[in-house]
């Protein structure tokens, strides 16, 4: 059967269009993915001139979605364990007299709810992050500085620890209110458990990291002697609840944990 006449034609430009529509969805194709491998290499890569000049293109592209670190590829070895306690004080209505409650691990139910459960939430991990955070801090700490974060600040506040940390030769100001902040949310995430186990009473709260060194090889078995555990005090600090906490949920969450 005889095609209509100028038909060759037309499928011919069709094909020619499609083609360059091909070939240019291929060369924008090309052009994100090589972005973004450049840009995963940089944010994976050791902090370098290229990665700093680029940062803020790296921060906003990166982060949340396609944030890795290190240790995605190679986790850092244990070598020890870290544990995160807190006590509470209050005044007792009945007899006006203070109250100090016992040390409470908060850490070591996170892990009971971690063990075989390859899908836990992220919010089972919350202690780690306050431990690693709190003590990355401590370390940037001059000793006078650590002697002042060990004091008592339940009556005299945040502003008061804040101007005595500053008050330091050599203070860092900024990194001072960082780490200042820092405190403070640890001590609300202290604040929600202390009123779940203890009541709205609570005035003050206190944080302790426990630091276990793994054992050495050969004396996992129980035969040699066992590493010492090294602990980390940080001072009385008021009770605080910051915008957004949800008290009903954090109760929830503290009176399902085995004390």
């Amino acid at each position: 059967m005889q095609q209509p006449p100028g038909i060759e034609t037309q499928i011919g430009r069709t094909d020619a269009s499609r083609s360059a529509w091909v070939r240019g969805a291929a060369v924008v194709l090309a052009l994100v993915l090589s972005f973004h491998f450049a840009a995963t290499a940089l944010w994976v890569a050791p902090v370098g001139p290229l990665s700093q000049a680029l940062a803020p293109v790296l921060n906003a592209y990166m982060q949340p979605v396609f944030q890795q670190g290190w240790s995605l590829f190679a986790p850092n070895p244990v070598n020890g364990d870290s544990e995160l306690f807190l006590r509470a004080r209050w005044t007792d209505r009945s007899t006006g007299e203070i109250r100090t409650s016992d040390w409470v691990d908060v850490t070591r139910p996170e892990w009971s709810d971690i063990l075989h459960n390859p899908f836990h939430p992220r919010s089972d991990l919350v202690t780690d992050g306050l431990i690693d955070l709190l003590s990355t801090d401590r370390d940037n700490l001059t000793d006078n500085q650590v002697r002042i974060c060990e004091q008592d600040y339940s009556h005299s506040g945040w502003d008061q620890l804040l101007a005595n940390l500053n008050a330091q030769r050599g203070a860092d100001r900024d990194w001072l209110e960082s780490y200042v902040r820092h405190e403070r949310v640890a001590a609300a995430f202290a604040t929600q458990y202390a009123y779940a186990w203890w009541g709205p009473d609570v005035e003050a709260v206190q944080i302790r990291l426990k630091y276990t060194p793994v054992p050495d090889f050969a004396d996992r078995a129980g035969a040699g002697a066992q590493p010492e555990s090294s602990f980390t005090d940080f001072g009385w600090r008021p009770a605080v609840a910051l915008d957004g906490q949800s008290q009903k949920y954090f109760a929830e969450t503290a009176r399902g944990a085995d004390r």
